[in-house]
């Protein structure tokens, strides 16, 4: 019988002026255990040491281009182009693959079914300033793409080369949401066969420009542009970025001018047990508010169920269907979402907590409370 042979797996990395963590990208890609990959590298004509860095890895890198671009679409593009895998995989210069099984993991579900166009899984969000992880990651629906910005990191995608010649490359009118409007094309398509891996793939660091809160105005527009475009919905995503930002200045006022955190409000209502709803930056900043209060936080609760068993800044993350079983836990829950869902969330735990005398309040609550005293 003729041995089966392997899928190719074309991996790309834009880079420009990638010196401080490309290294560690490319470690990661040459350190896999699948032998049949292909490795290309698209940078936009860097001037740090990120050209220096690569030579390093000449012989271990199948394609290099150093040229001006476009923007990282352009590059992608670029790479696309070149590639010749069966499979193609983007990774940016400052993300990584989690361990080096993660392609032979992905080659073979493809190999078991090769009907299957797209396979994808989690990705570990590190926010290494502040020292903040969260696992983003699920099954797709249309629900998904359209309530949930970053629904889909790229960082977590394989698909198949085919897919390109079918759909196209990506849009180059985008800034940041050129790989949403790739994949969302595919997923609304229903010949198009995907798989879910509940697993990291990738180390996502925040700080590019799709997660530059500057950019959050940009995000939102260009997110909803794309489900306008697939979907025929006008608006999903309220653009609430000056909102937020405001809203963090007060946070910030409130802490310098008043010299208190802002659950000090919560003071008036006897409230000595907390419950953090929601793992992201703003439940670690609602963390340490409430601790320089000497809020007695219990726990974080959060829906998402890569974060649920997880420990956030030393406390155990619950569903909280799990939590509220046992009544008494706690006096109060903060939700730290930064959009209107929180609205949404809390309609959702009224009804979960079935008259327990538990009170909810947003921390945006906190702050215009705290304004008023």
């Amino acid at each position: 019988m003729a041995k089966i042979a392997k899928l190719k797996v074309s991996i790309i990395t834009a880079t420009f002026n990638s010196e401080r963590y490309l290294e560690e990208t490319i470690h990661s890609v040459l350190a896999q255990k699948y032998s049949n990959i292909e490795y290309i590298i698209i940078d936009g004509g860097s001037t740090d040491n990120t050209l220096k860095i690569v030579e390093k890895y000449n012989d271990k890198i199948d394609k290099i281009v150093s040229e001006s671009d476009n923007g990282i679409y352009d590059a992608f593009n670029k790479g696309v182009t070149l590639a010749t895998g069966d499979i193609v995989y983007f990774i940016n210069s400052d993300d990584y693959l989690v361990d080096e099984n993660v392609i032979s993991k992905v080659v073979n579900i493809f190999q078991e079914d090769n009907q299957i166009d797209i396979v994808y899984g989690n990705v570990l969000m590190s926010d290494e300033k502040n020292g903040c992880e969260h696992i983003v990651g699920n099954v797709i629906t249309i629900d998904n793409l359209q309530h949930v910005l970053r629904a889909c990191p790229h960082q977590a995608f394989f698909v198949k080369r085919r897919l390109f010649e079918q759909f196209g490359l990506f849009d180059m009118s985008y800034k940041i949401c050129g790989d949403f409007d790739f994949l969302a094309k595919c997923f609304v398509d229903e010949n198009i066969i995907t798989s879910y891996i509940n697993e990291k793939m990738a180390v996502f660091r925040l700080g590019g420009v799709s997660s530059n809160p500057a950019n959050r105005k940009i995000l939102i527009e260009e997110h909803n542009k794309v489900l306008n475009k697939y979907l025929k919905i006008p608006c999903s995503i309220e653009n609430d970025s000056e909102d937020i930002y405001n809203l963090y200045r007060n946070w910030l006022d409130i802490l310098l001018m008043k010299k208190q955190g802002i659950s000090n409000c919560l003071k008036k209502y006897n409230i000595d047990k907390v419950a953090i709803f929601g793992t992201r930056i703003t439940g670690h900043y609602l963390l340490a508010d409430l601790t320089r209060e000497n809020f007695n936080v219990v726990c974080f609760l959060d829906n998402n169920k890569n974060m649920q068993s997880q420990i956030v800044g030393g406390l155990n993350v619950y569903a909280p269907d799990d939590f509220f079983k046992n009544p008494g836990l706690v006096d109060a829950i903060i939700l730290s979402i930064e959009s209107s869902r929180d609205i949404e969330v809390k309609n959702d735990l009224v009804k979960l907590l079935k008259g327990q005398d538990i009170q909810i309040f947003s921390w945006k609550d906190l702050i215009k409370m705290s304004l008023e005293r």
